[in-house]
């Protein structure tokens, strides 16, 4: 075979090759994945913001919402839409995590209007949502038993408050019990405790507690004594400092 067949040769094979290449990589051709974009240096840094500034607003609008509820079992009937409305918009914000600001401030019950509010002594609201289980921020909670895990209750004497709907006993009187941080009391309802009808709320003390030393992430755990249906419904419960003696 001389030079010119063994070249031509060499270029066919070499074609060959080159078309067999090309069809491999035809069958064989995998789009890429798209996954989510990857963030950038920026966004990154407004999520760090968002979860701080979450985790710094959130004490305080409890705090708000704990005077609000306070303020709303004192006051007439006439300023109940008013305060009502504001608790909704600040539950909205802890629900969401996002301050709502607003040019109008809310508008103060008018029998306080000229003189100084008094304090309300609350230093936490334990709310539906926060339950164990839990319940629509809205909504009440049905005892039964649940529990709410307090973050910090420093050391001293608190009230325990329960605002309640109670329309039927399962006997002629029924006990709740609250446990807490070793402290158990139980409070006894009658006939004269119950409410009027399902949806309306009255204010019970269920008893005082006194703390030795500053108690972290531990459980408030209010239950029924009486076994079967709930009886008992709960929409807030009130930990507050003792008023002063006059």
């Amino acid at each position: 075979m001389g030079t010119k067949e063994r070249t031509m040769r060499s270029l066919g094979l070499i074609g060959l090759l080159i078309l067999l290449v090309r069809i491999a990589l035809a069958q064989g051709a995998v789009s890429p994945e798209v996954g989510p974009p990857t963030p950038s240096r920026l966004q990154s840094m407004e999520a760090i913001y968002q979860k701080n500034l979450k985790a710094a607003q959130a004490p305080l609008l409890k705090e708000y919402l704990a005077d609000l509820n306070a303020l709303l079992l004192r006051a007439p009937a006439s300023d109940a839409p008013a305060i009502n409305a504001e608790i909704a918009r600040v539950n909205k914000m802890i629900a969401s995590g996002v301050i709502e600001f607003s040019a109008a401030k809310p508008a103060a019950p008018q029998t306080n209007v000229g003189r100084p509010l008094p304090s309300s002594g609350v230093v936490f609201s334990l709310d539906p949502n926060e339950a164990v289980p839990p319940q629509p921020a809205d909504g009440f909670v049905p005892i039964g038993s649940a529990s709410w895990t307090l973050s910090l209750l420093p050391a001293g004497t608190y009230e325990i408050i329960a605002q309640y709907s109670c329309t039927t006993l399962p006997t002629g009187s029924a006990k709740v019990k609250l446990d807490y941080h070793g402290n158990s009391f139980t409070r006894e309802l009658k006939a004269n405790h119950l409410t009027t009808k399902d949806g309306s709320f009255r204010v019970m003390r269920l008893g005082q507690i006194t703390l030795t030393e500053d108690v972290k992430l531990e459980k408030v755990t209010l239950s029924s004594v009486e076994p079967g249906e709930p009886w008992f419904f709960v929409k807030h419960i009130l930990i507050a400092k003792p008023k002063a003696p006059k």
